[in-house]
């Protein structure tokens, strides 16, 4: 089975839909945080980096009242993993609301020799 897989090879990816669509029971502030998290993205550094917005020291900067964390694949498990640290990191008490969805996603392969049917 594995030689005729090596026959073949991904051309394109065909998304459903770039962005997946939240439908949450409550209206987003004006002043959320949408964190994207990927499988590659560093836990530390996306906390870090949600802290500071939640947590200004600087005067002029905009206070966030609420932060998403959205991934896929892989992504899932860290997702979770910063908005738990999140929370245990402030004081203040957050509500959540765990949401999962799915998007589709279209792979067409292309056999590598113009013999191949």
């Amino acid at each position: 089975m594995d030689a005729a897989i090596e026959q073949y090879a991904p051309s394109e990816t065909l998304n459903d839909t770039e962005i997946v669509s939240l439908s949450l029971p409550y209206a987003l502030h004006a002043s959320c945080l949408h964190m994207q998290v990927r499988s590659g993205s560093k836990t530390k550094n996306l906390v870090q980096f949600a802290m500071r917005k939640l947590f200004p020291t600087d005067q002029n900067a905009i206070n966030v009242e609420q932060i998403t964390w959205n991934a896929f694949g892989d992504g899932i498990s860290k997702a979770i993993a910063c908005a738990e640290l999140t929370k245990r990191r402030s004081q203040l008490n957050f509500y959540e609301y765990v949401q999962i969805g799915y998007k589709r996603i279209e792979q067409i392969w292309r056999p590598v020799n113009s013999n191949v049917e």
